[in-house]
């Protein structure tokens, strides 16, 4: 079941899962305790976390396949935001997908997080994809500036059920997660908030001008396990450290 459609001008990417389950990160259930579902309700009218007042600028990738790459950005700038005052460094999700990709294929999502977690993500303001001094999708950047600017996933997690995606959720990790919107397609997003225990809300990376300012609304039981889901929990700033 599909809630919204992909707008013209606006690509997919998202590649299915490449390593085999808890392979490149730990499993989930193996480190934390899952909340039951008959509990979410309360954890959510006590108020759950939620990331999008922490979001600061919706990613809009059009025509290339970087979706995967997109969301993994937005969930690294969402938590280091959420965990260190508001403080939102936006990121360019290209200095991530040009390691994990060849031709402007797509990406998968367990890959993509891992490459994450050892080199990390450049801010924008290092590395642009927009302006006079714009680089290009495929254009790499050299390590020594991941060393010094990048921000790095550092806890993260492999999510197999539902069920670790809501107790993830209202517990604060940031979720990314892939579905498949066509036939020969497969979309990656980033989990905001549990709206309740069947619903997620979203941030997408199609602009500002998809859904409500870039959000949207996603039945927890649409996630492509196929694709992968992975729980954010710790960032590292590499300019700060």
């Amino acid at each position: 079941m599909n809630i919204y459609s992909q707008p013209e001008g606006q690509a997919c990417g998202c590649l299915p899962r490449e390593s085999r389950f808890g392979e490149l990160c730990s499993a989930f259930e193996d480190h934390v305790e899952v909340i039951p579902r008959e509990e979410w309700e309360q954890y959510i009218d006590n108020g759950a976390p939620d990331f999008r007042p922490f979001i600061k600028h919706i990613f809009s990738q059009g025509r290339v396949s970087s979706c995967t790459c997109e969301a993994i950005s937005q969930a690294v700038a969402s938590m280091y935001a959420f965990r260190n005052n508001g403080e939102y460094i936006l990121l360019n999700p290209w200095t991530l997908y040009a390691f994990v990709t060849s031709r402007d294929n797509g990406s998968s999502i367990d890959v993509a997080m891992k490459r994450a977690q050892t080199h990390g993500i450049l801010p924008e303001a290092i590395w642009p994809r927009r302006g006079p001094n714009a680089h290009a999708w495929n254009d790499k950047p050299p390590q020594d500036l991941f060393d010094k600017y990048a921000l790095r996933a550092k806890e993260v997690y492999d999510i197999g059920t539902t069920g670790d995606v809501g107790s993830a959720s209202i517990m604060g990790f940031g979720i990314v997660y892939g579905w498949k919107p066509g036939p020969r397609s497969g979309h990656a997003e980033f989990i905001t908030s549990l709206l309740n225990p069947g619903m997620a809300e979203d941030c997408n990376s199609w602009d500002i001008t998809f859904g409500d300012k870039g959000f949207g609304k996603r039945p927890l039981g649409t996630i492509n396990f196929g694709f992968g889901a992975f729980a954010l929990r710790t960032v590292v700033n590499m300019a700060a450290a």
